[in-house]
């Protein structure tokens, strides 16, 4: 009998890779995602996803349209990312389930339209 060396990194990279290739394939809510975006976004991106002036200010940042093309063109993969990991001045988003990141995924998708 063979036994095969699995080391952990194969085995958390071979989950990951399922999870990620198959995240699209898990059902969205985009009313869910809306809520998500409204409790966890809001604040920053603003009511209507193109920034909070103040906070712009406050930051000397200037947040982009999440609608455009510029953000469309993400990826799923990109934008959880974005939302787990944070990037920049934008820190990570705090208390988001995989479910809530799939959500508010589909809901900013329809930004974009």
């Amino acid at each position: 009998m063979m036994v095969k060396n699995l080391s952990v990194g194969k085995i958390c990279g071979s989950v990951f890779l399922f999870f990620t290739l198959t995240g699209s394939a898990f059902s969205q809510d985009l009313a869910a995602g809306l809520s998500v975006y409204q409790s966890k976004c809001q604040r920053c991106h603003g009511a209507d996803a193109r920034g909070n002036q103040e906070i712009s200010i406050a930051l000397d940042i200037e947040f982009r349209y999440l609608g455009s093309a510029e953000t469309q063109v993400l990826t799923d993969l990109e934008i959880r990312q974005l939302i787990v990991r944070g990037k920049g001045k934008m820190q990570r988003v705090e208390g988001m389930t995989v479910s809530n990141v799939r959500d508010v995924i589909a809901y900013l998708r329809t930004l974009g339209g």
